[in-house]
């Protein structure tokens, strides 16, 4: 409800008694006065190559009450990034009601967030964004050949085709052993390798380590690229024998792979096991990974393992070949049994 002096209505913060201002007056317990303020802010960008809205905040309240808080974003002009980050002054402020900053930076954008409070009188306040841009230059790209810690490789590249020029690149490592290098080219291709002499080793089981190569050059944003490698369990042998059981398993006959010969001159459209537990011999390539670090079997399991077999054709000629077959867990610990039937889908090259 207004009150006036005479004609004249008494404005909001306006009202004294004596020179106290009155914050709210009442009548009785009805409530016919409240002190409300306005908060001004005005935004200036002066950011050369990024923009911002400027447009104008105004808020009225009870003075110690909050604002309703807000965020302005500051990006970039196209092909720009900023060279110096972003920053916030304010002129204006006595009463210290508006809490700016800048957060969320990239190269590329930032937020300015504003909060805070009804001021004790009406305020304009100015906040002045302020930093500086640059042309964005191409960036150098650094891939990694593989990951063997003992002798890592980078391949080193420009993203816009350009040639290289001189190069500097520095290289760190944590794994075991591995040595961190450094050292510099320079190239008039757009790409170039560059081979680490580490030395590093495979990290323990349950361990890991990094290996990264950064690399700079004139004209070009720096780049970096890296690769890990992570401890391995314990490799475990198992005793692996030839199904002893069911020796029909050993005339099982076996699928003939149609390209060994090309044609079948003798008429044979399957070869069989020669007979006996002999027929599968010579086994090599043993190693079954364990479940955990301290060497624990995994409750089941499947190897597979070089073996010299040998063979009869349909005509009953025999001979020897050499080639992979399975070996799988029994359910014992550490023991697995050879069974052909299970690896039907070998073709011996006979």
């Amino acid at each position: 409800m207004p009150i006036y002096k005479g004609s004249t209505e008494i404005t909001s913060g306006n009202l004294y008694k004596g020179s106290t201002k009155i914050e709210n007056g009442y009548k009785e317990t009805n409530l016919f006065y409240v002190n409300t303020n306005t908060i001004t802010i005005n935004f200036v960008n002066s950011i050369s190559g990024a923009t911002m809205s400027t447009t104008q905040f105004s808020q009225t309240g009870t003075p110690g009450g909050a604002f309703t808080s807000f965020t302005r974003a500051i990006s970039t002009d196209s092909g720009r990034v900023f060279s110096v980050n972003p920053t916030v002054s304010e002129v204006g402020d006595s009463g210290s009601n508006v809490s700016a900053s800048i957060g969320s930076i990239t190269s590329t954008s930032a937020t300015l967030s504003v909060s805070g409070t009804f001021p004790a009188n009406g305020t304009t306040i100015t906040l002045t964004v302020s930093g500086s841009t640059q042309a964005d230059l191409p960036n150098l790209v650094v891939t990694a050949n593989g990951s063997n810690p003992n002798s890592p490789s980078f391949t080193i590249s420009t993203q816009n085709g350009g040639a290289l020029g001189s190069v500097s690149w520095s290289f760190s490592t944590s794994c075991p052993n591995g040595t961190s290098q450094s050292g510099s080219f320079n190239s008039s291709s757009s790409s170039q390798s560059v081979n680490v002499a580490s030395y590093g080793s495979y990290p323990a089981c349950g361990s890991s380590c990094s290996n990264s190569l950064s690399a700079s050059a004139s004209g070009y944003d720096s780049g970096s690229g890296s690769f890990s490698n992570s401890g391995s369990t314990p490799t475990l042998i198992p005793t692996c024998t030839v199904d002893p059981n069911n020796t029909f398993n050993y005339l099982y006959q076996f699928s003939h792979n149609p390209s060994r010969p090309t044609s079948s001159p003798d008429g044979c459209s399957y070869i069989k096991l020669s007979g006996g537990q002999g027929s599968i011999y010579n086994l090599s390539g043993f190693g079954v990974p364990a479940t955990n670090c301290a060497g624990s079997w995994p409750s089941s399991w499947t190897d597979t393992l070089g073996a010299t077999v040998s063979f009869e054709r349909c005509t009953g000629a025999t001979g020897t070949n050499f080639g992979n077959i399975q070996c799988t867990s029994t359910g014992v610990t550490g023991v697995g049994e050879i069974n052909p039937i299970g690896a039907a889908a070998i073709l011996f090259n006979a």
